[in-house]
């Protein structure tokens, strides 16, 4: 079996997202309105599920500081993973990071 290989741009840009993102759970928890951005089935989650979320998007947030590829453990770590990937595209696309990725 062929072991994947993260680059560190990539590490640093989902380790950035996951960090935002984790900042939008918190937030989108205590105001209803705030999950606009998120995808349905996310925009439903109770404070305790938007909590155990959150803790998802900062496991795998951990593993990227610790140089560990992220592999999902759980299905709200894998959704967390495919949040996580879109926001870095976002990320790349501003060009937010452009002079860390150097």
């Amino acid at each position: 079996m062929q072991r994947q290989v993260i680059t560190p741009r990539t590490a640093l840009l989902l380790h950035a997202a996951a960090e935002i993102l984790s900042d939008e759970v918190r937030i989108s928890a205590k105001d209803p309105d705030g999950w606009c951005d998120f995808p349905p089935f996310v925009q439903h989650l109770s404070p305790v599920a938007a909590d155990s979320f959150r803790t998802a998007i900062l496991n795998l947030a951990a593993d990227l500081a610790h140089g560990v590829e992220p592999h999902p453990r759980i299905d709200a770590e894998e959704t967390a993973l495919h949040l996580m990937t879109d926001r870095a595209d976002g990320i790349l696309e501003l060009g937010t990071f452009d002079g860390e990725l150097v």
